[in-house]
């Protein structure tokens, strides 16, 4: 694995482009919370910048932990990806609205405990595996992260929950596709 994903700490993973729909503010909002409270993760951003990110980027790119526990990738080739998840412990999907949610089924399939915004379709594509917190709350994704931060195995146990995991094909995608 490349220097790169030497990041301290056990790592949060998070991938989708820049824009507002994916709520990264929140993430950051709770990463800071969690490193206030000297919480040993790192935070790994993959996503190209769409639209409306100004605020984000310079976030990212401003924060006293960039380039040593808050990475951003927003280039990544597969291979980075690949490494990414292969690093991360977990993922965490804050977004406002997604099409199908495969952010969550990657992230189970993957074998990564997942933490994702309470809305339908991560409901619909996460079922009873994921974690799911308010998309407006910092405070509740910070519990959540604090409670499998503290326990040992997370990344095993999770893996061991995805192989039940019934994947995109789990009776709830149309026969018509």
């Amino acid at each position: 694995m490349q220097p790169l994903w030497n990041t301290p700490g056990k790592a949060i993973l998070t991938i989708g482009t820049i824009e507002p729909r994916e709520n990264h503010l929140l993430l950051l909002d709770a990463y800071d919370l969690l490193r206030a409270k000297d919480v040993d993760v790192s935070l790994i951003i993959i996503g190209r910048p769409g639209w409306k990110n100004r605020e984000v980027i310079d976030r990212i790119r401003g924060h006293a932990d960039f380039g040593t526990r808050l990475l951003h990738l927003d280039n990544a080739s597969d291979r980075d990806l690949s490494e990414a998840i292969e690093r991360a412990d977990c993922l965490v999907c804050p977004s406002l609205a997604e099409g199908f949610g495969l952010p969550v089924v990657e992230g189970l399939m993957h074998g990564l405990t997942v933490f994702a915004s309470d809305i339908p379709v991560f409901r619909e594509s996460g079922e009873n595996f994921c974690r799911f917190f308010k998309l407006d709350s910092p405070d509740e994704l910070v519990l959540l992260l604090e409670e499998w931060q503290e326990h040992s195995g997370c990344r095993r146990r999770a893996l061991v929950s995805s192989k039940s995991f019934p994947g995109p094909t789990g009776g709830k995608v149309p026969e018509s596709l």
